[in-house]
């Protein structure tokens, strides 16, 4: 029985190297990496004083984020408010919208948390501390 010649031996080789090489390309430049289109977030920069809470979105995803509804909860979880103005009508990638919730009768300080829907998305409550 034959092995297979060196010159078959060298093509096959060389094929399995530029297929390595390219998966490790299209990796290394994020392919099968990327984030979502749209990826929603309260910003570290959301604040509140003794009326509101005023609720900075970062959109990290890839995509125009289209209409955003910020929520805010009491630290018992019960919905404070889904107002919040000016309305967020579209959060560009890689930037930010900012917006004020009233805090009603939820005043004083403690924990309260926010999150911010586009869409069918959604992200996770952020917990923000107000100390007024």
């Amino acid at each position: 029985m034959k092995g297979i010649s060196t010159v078959v031996a060298t093509i096959l080789m060389l094929m399995i190297t530029i297929a390595l090489a390219g998966v490790a390309y299209m990796y290394i430049n994020g392919v099968f990496t990327t984030q979502t289109a749209v990826n929603l977030g309260i910003n570290a920069m959301t604040f509140c004083n003794t009326t509101h809470i005023t609720a900075t979105v970062e959109n990290t995803g890839t995509s125009l984020s289209g209409a955003v509804t910020v929520t805010a909860y009491s630290s018992g979880g019960a919905i404070i408010s889904s107002s919040c103005l000016p309305a967020i009508t579209g959060i560009a990638s890689g930037s930010v919208g900012t917006c004020a919730i009233a805090r009603g009768t939820f005043t004083g300080s403690g924990y309260y948390a926010a999150s911010a829907v586009s869409g069918a998305s959604s992200t996770p409550r952020t917990p923000i501390y107000c100390s007024a």
